[in-house]
């Protein structure tokens, strides 16, 4: 009888250790996990390369077409903040003069707003940032000010739900959708904080949990604080979404169980820890002053990605640069700015330098700030477009304050 109950025990011992080691597997696999850089992450090395001055668009693309996004009283954009375009649409956020969330046709053609400003079910505060859920079809807007993110059906418009995210301590301004999983960006108090995380994210499924990733030591030279408001997110670009932090040399994919080292940019001048240090940017008015001095580069921004070359730009104390890297044979062109000679007949003479703002598998978006649409009727008006744009049918209904241009530039050479 002692047998027989030695031997029980030891199997509901047994199977208690299987159950046991089996929850601790599931629960890693419900957990985003940061893996170190391998042989498969681009190391992009600028210190030998030669830059140049200005790059035209013609030696870049193949093509350029245009989408003039249709103006009405109910649709004005004074800014965008932030595009993102999908195979059917393209969402555009002013949330400096519209405050508004605007979705637009392919073509341009206008078709929705999302949400509105007010304190009532389905309304925001302000809109900080907006993501895309393209596997539930929905939109997220993220209102930092009340902290929580709204969602919306994406075709209909229609209020969905409301997640409010704690964020206790911390300032938030971007988030970013992968998989159900959704990743926010955080900013803590005080500049320099050692245990703190540069990222949270949570399951949309069960969004009452939040996990941090990303310590602030290990990817931003142990810097926290808000230095300067910009994106930190880029899905507006082919693959996987990344993620960039302020004074970070890496770039990071963004993945449903993994975030990855994408690309490293490698350079003798990157800024340092040591470069950083004593330095405060919430109480010291020179602390810009220091960082411009040491001439280090840093700020990694803008970033886009075809299926065939990597761009982004970065300063250099105060100057900036331009990157484009050749995914298939790894080289590298540095240069100063692109000018547009496939937009306009003499850029010497007149041109406006667009923005290029996102990208897909086959080439750049780029925009002209709705500021400049005047000069830019200025120019269509004078004959100073290409042939190819003067005889496109959208400059007959053009006016000085119409809604931005968006142009496609193709690099299916």
């Amino acid at each position: 009888m002692v047998v027989i109950f030695v031997l029980l025990m030891k199997k509901i011992i047994l199977l208690a250790l299987i159950v046991l080691s089996s929850c601790v597997l599931n629960n890693k696999k419900n957990e985003v996990e940061t893996v170190e850089s391998n042989n498969d992450t681009y190391i992009i090395d600028i210190d030998n390369v030669k830059k140049e001055g200005i790059i035209k668009t013609s030696s870049l693309f193949k093509d350029v077409t245009t989408i003039p996004l249709e103006t009405k009283e109910n649709c004005l954009i004074g800014e965008i903040s932030n595009i993102q375009i999908t195979d059917d649409y393209i969402f555009v956020l002013d949330k400096k003069h519209a405050e508004s969330l605007y979705g637009f046709h392919k073509n341009g053609s206008f078709f929705m707003k999302y949400g509105n400003v007010g304190h009532g079910p389905g309304e925001y505060l302000s809109i900080s940032d907006f993501t895309i859920n393209k596997d539930d079809h929905e939109i997220l807007i993220f209102d930092n000010h009340s902290m929580k993110v709204l969602c919306y059906d994406m075709n209909s418009g229609d209020y969905i739900r409301s997640i409010p995210v704690s964020g206790e301590g911390l300032t938030r301004f971007n988030i970013q959708y992968v998989e159900n999983i959704l990743y926010m960006d955080n900013y803590s108090e005080e500049d320099l904080d050692e245990g703190s995380y540069l990222m949270n994210y949570i399951y949309l499924n069960n969004p009452e949990k939040e996990h941090q990733i990303l310590k602030s030591t290990d990817y931003n030279k142990g810097f926290s604080g808000i230095i300067l408001t910009n994106d930190s997110f880029y899905s507006r670009t082919y693959g996987s979404p990344k993620y960039i932090s302020f004074w970070g040399n890496t770039i990071l994919s963004l993945n449903a169980d993994s975030v990855t080292p994408y690309a490293v940019l490698k350079s003798s001048k990157f800024i340092s820890k040591d470069d950083l240090k004593g330095l405060d940017f919430k109480h010291d008015n020179d602390a810009w002053d220091k960082i411009y001095e040491k001439n280090k580069i840093y700020r990694i921004s803008n970033y886009l990605e075809t299926d065939q070359y990597i761009y982004f730009q970065f300063l250099e104390g105060l100057t900036g640069n331009t990157i484009l890297f050749y995914k298939n044979d790894r080289s590298v062109m540095l240069f100063d700015i692109i000018m547009d000679d496939m937009v306009y007949a003499n850029p010497e003479k007149a041109v406006l330098f667009h923005n290029f703002i996102c990208s897909d598998s086959k080439g750049l978006y780029a925009y002209i700030h709705p500021h400049k649409m005047h000069e830019f009727y200025e120019i269509a008006q004078n004959g100073f477009l290409s042939k190819s744009i003067q005889e496109e049918n959208f400059l007959s209904n053009l006016k000085e304050d119409s809604n931005p241009i968006i142009f496609f530039y193709s690099t299916d050479k």
